[in-house]
């Protein structure tokens, strides 16, 4: 049982590092910027800036995430958005998104059956 619980602390360790040396050109560990390595995510130009504060409550949130894909994919004509990559905490501000009623707001949610 601890093997598999190390197991999946040792995956999860190497994915983190992976993410933090391809995305943001830095060293897991130290958090040093890496020598040669263009930061994919963390380059102003790859950036799309989300001020959730800012979003007004209710659809606000959504409407700010879907800003900046439409952004992002009026770039460049062959890029579409297909993945996210945010804190946790983001997660539960999109989920957390309702209606006027106070229903989750979601797009196909409310769709007629």
């Amino acid at each position: 049982m601890a093997y598999l619980s190390l197991q999946k602390k040792l995956s999860e360790s190497i994915a983190r590092a992976m993410d933090n040396a391809i995305l943001h050109g830095k060293d897991a560990l130290t958090g040093t910027v890496l020598a040669g390595q263009t930061p994919i995510i963390s380059a102003n130009a790859n950036l799309v800036d989300v001020d959730y504060a800012a979003a007004a409550k209710g659809s606000g949130v959504l409407d700010a995430v879907l800003k900046g894909v439409d952004a992002v994919e009026a770039a460049n004509d062959d890029f579409t958005v297909d993945a996210f990559l945010a804190r946790k905490n983001i997660r539960t501000k999109i989920l957390g998104v309702t209606d006027t009623q106070g229903r989750p707001d979601l797009p196909g949610l409310h769709q007629p059956c």
